[in-house]
């Protein structure tokens, strides 16, 4: 249970990090600007997803490198996904 809820606070700072007005919010523009124009609106939102804009998806990518690199077992990254869609519910986040 511990290792679930580190992974959900660490992946919820993360998320909140890239947010308007945050420390990462830069490098979210500028690659949200670029992949736009490379890729096209609907397919540059498919690649952000897991990489700043859902915290859920985020959950599974990056908390599987949190497992993996901390030695986690893969049940605690799909226990901290079912934790931050709670979280999600109570962040009130626009991009």
């Amino acid at each position: 249970m511990n290792e679930s809820l580190t992974i959900a606070f660490v992946v919820t700072a993360v998320y909140t990090c890239f947010r308007d007005g945050m420390i990462l919010a830069w490098i979210r523009i500028i690659y949200a600007n670029d992949w736009d124009q490379l890729f096209g609106l609907k397919v540059s939102k498919i690649i952000q997803k897991p990489i700043w804009d859902c915290l859920v998806c985020m959950t599974f990518w990056w908390g599987g490198a949190i497992a993996l690199f901390a030695g986690y077992s893969f049940i605690n990254v799909v226990v901290a996904m079912g934790m931050n869609v709670i979280i999600d519910k109570f962040l009130d986040y626009d991009i």
